[in-house]
C-alpha cells in the first residue's frame, strides 16, 4: 500500500455522502479521521433493525490513526422503527418475521439486489 502524504490533496479528500446516497444508501454516515488525514476508510454494515448512526459512533471511538469511518445504512426500513433499516426483507407487512423455509426467496433476492 502507497502511503499518502500527510499535506497531499489525497490525504484531505473527504468521502462524497452525495455519490454513497445515488447508490443506493441515503441514510449513510460519515466521520472524517480524528487525525484528518484521510489515508484509510473502515466501513461498516450493521445488524438488522439497527442504523448507520450508531455504528458511526463505534467506528469513530476507535480513533484508528489516518482512518476515516463510513457506516452504511441498510435500504430498507424496518416496520415501526424510524431511521433503522435491514439490508433484505426481514419482515411481513403485519410485523411478523418472514417464516424461514426452503421455498421463501424474498431474502436472498433482497440481498442479491443489495451486491448487484
Amino acid at each position: 500500500m502507497r502511503a499518502v502524504p500527510a499535506g497531499s490533496a489525497a490525504a484531505k479528500r473527504p468521502i462524497d455522502l452525495d455519490a454513497i446516497a445515488r447508490a443506493g444508501f441515503p441514510h449513510s454516515a460519515v466521520q472524517a479521521s480524528h487525525d484528518g488525514i484521510q489515508e484509510n476508510v473502515v466501513i461498516l454494515f450493521h445488524g438488522l433493525g439497527d442504523s448507520a448512526a450508531n455504528f458511526l459512533r463505534f467506528g469513530a471511538g476507535m480513533k484508528l490513526p489516518h482512518t476515516s469511518v463510513l457506516a452504511l445504512q441498510g435500504p430498507v426500513a424496518v416496520l415501526g422503527i424510524a431511521n433503522h433499516g435491514a439490508w433484505f426483507p426481514a419482515f411481513e407487512d403485519s410485523g411478523d418475521e418472514i417464516a424461514p423455509n426452503p421455498q421463501e426467496t424474498r431474502r436472498v433476492k433482497g440481498m442479491e439486489r443489495m451486491i448487484t
